[in-house]
């Protein structure tokens, strides 16, 4: 499975570099800008619809993904539709980042659509049904959620993991970054488990936050936009669902749980981040969708760090929190 994930890797990193030039001509032209204001710590007009790049690549990515599938390269055909319900949930996500890149939308109609597209998702199956808890060594190894729990901690994760991801998209480079490490290491540890259709559409996006990186970093000459961030975020949310679903064998009977604490681990910098955002702004009477430098890239800069020292920062410290992750779970 190593050649199949580094040719997923490779196609879509060419092609996310290739399309990367184009699309900052093309948004150039058409005023697609993202400009500066008093909150961003970028000061220069930037195109914005660097996100077209990666829903691209990706459903390039399931064309190639459904060709191993019907070749009998893939082991877990347990998610029949998965394809086609991969390439909605994508497209729906950037639609919805990408009309915000275009008309700015109000937070409360992106949370509400936000939560439409999650609750579509529980719908198709994709829940969380049962935590596994058997890390803190308690008499049961699992906590059984009812429907109506399922349903609230699947849209709470899902569109919480998109808002973290759109959050951290503060500093050149530092998303793609973040969610390139995090998608790699989510994919490394699904194959690992069997599930390997979900781990080499994360190897996939993974090559695609790369292949961006290289006209995202530091200087910039081309952002994600929401468009970009919200792709991200849905597919790292219902991927993490997906396939982090394991067999607990108990007695005479076998239970599918999703190991949360794994993924708390593996995003924890841009989880910590929005949640320290969020309470900082709730004990100053403020709405959670108040816009403010409390991000943890603003007060890095503020602490005394350049823009890109910052970015370098995080993404070494993320590498180490997946990779130590990885070793325990491994």
């Amino acid at each position: 499975m190593f050649f199949e994930s580094f040719i997923l890797f490779l196609i879509n990193f060419i092609i996310t570099s290739c399309l990367s030039p184009i699309l900052q001509k093309f948004g150039s032209k058409l005023g697609l800008i993202d400009r500066p204001d008093f909150r961003k710590i970028n000061k220069r007009s930037l195109v914005r619809v660097g996100g077209i790049s990666f829903i691209v690549s990706f459903l390039i990515s399931c064309v190639i993904l459904v060709f191993f599938t019907k070749n009998n390269l893939l082991i877990n055909n347990e998610y029949q539709n998965f394809f086609t319900i991969s390439i909605i949930i994508s497209l729906l996500s950037f639609l919805l980042g990408f009309a915000d890149d275009l008309k700015s939308l109000s937070p409360f109609f992106r949370l509400s659509m936000q939560i439409i597209i999650s609750a579509f998702v529980w719908t198709c199956g994709i829940q969380i049904t049962n935590i596994d808890i058997s890390f803190l060594r308690l008499d049961t190894e699992f906590i059984q959620l009812s429907r109506f729990i399922s349903f609230l901690l699947t849209i709470i994760w899902i569109t919480g993991i998109t808002n973290a991801i759109n959050w951290i998209d503060g500093l050149d480079g530092l998303a793609s970054s973040i969610v390139g490490v995090s998608a790699i290491s989510l994919g490394v540890l699904f194959i690992g488990e069997g599930n390997i259709q979900e781990g080499l559409v994360l190897i996939g996006i993974s090559g695609s936050c790369l292949g961006f990186l290289i006209f995202n970093r530091y200087p910039a000459k081309l952002i994600m936009g929401d468009g970009g961030s919200y792709f991200l975020g849905f597919n790292l949310g219902y991927l993490s669902i997906l396939g982090s679903s394991s067999f607990l064998v108990s007695d005479s009977f076998n239970i599918h749980t999703q190991k949360l604490h794994i993924f708390i681990l593996i995003f924890l910098i841009p989880l910590f981040d929005m949640a320290y955002v969020i309470l900082v702004r709730l004990l100053k009477g403020l709405s959670p969708f108040y816009p403010d430098n409390n991000h943890i890239h603003h007060r890095l800069i503020n602490f005394g760090l350049t823009h890109d020292k910052v970015v370098r920062f995080l993404t070494v410290i993320n590498i180490i929190i997946c990779i130590s992750s990885l070793v325990i779970i491994l």
